[in-house]
């Protein structure tokens, strides 16, 4: 389970999160295939408890902490951690979709442009052509009468 006391995702002290992630990623987003680009991404998240800076549920701690003029080193684990995941999900995009993206500035940020761009996409098409299957015909009779 991931601590987030200090905003920072934890694991199992022998297991480096971010290590090997750009080579588990065999799929490159583009435009047509979200759907299997997140059936690998989520898994890798979840499994290293990194899912929390991409969906906004590990929060960004303070920069400084009240009556303090240095850095709050939970935020600087916190923007390194962060930039990790955003630089990774960035190497797992086409230069198209990466052009979409290029000015956010978080994972969270991009994550949900990624989401909001191409999962309605992705379910619209899905639609799409389970109609034009349904519309499908062989002589006279379609799809949908084999189904019946």
């Amino acid at each position: 389970m991931a601590d987030t006391t200090n905003g920072a995702a934890t694991s199992n002290p022998t297991m480096n999160p971010f290590s090997s992630m750009t080579t588990l990623v065999n799929i490159k987003l583009d435009r047509t295939n979200y759907p299997l680009w997140l059936a690998q991404i989520l898994p890798i998240l979840k499994s290293r408890n990194l899912i929390g800076y991409v969906d906004g549920s590990i929060i960004c701690p303070p920069k400084h902490l009240p009556g303090a003029a240095a850095v709050n080193p939970a935020y600087t684990t916190w923007v390194q951690h962060d930039q990790l995941i955003l630089s990774w999900i960035n190497g797992s995009l086409t230069p198209s979709v990466l052009s979409v993206v290029a000015s956010k500035r978080s994972s969270h940020d991009t994550w949900e442009a990624l989401e909001q761009r191409y999962a309605s996409t992705s379910q619209n098409r899905i639609l799409f052509l389970r109609n034009e299957l349904m519309q499908t015909k062989k002589g006279d009779m379609s799809i949908a009468d084999y189904l019946d």
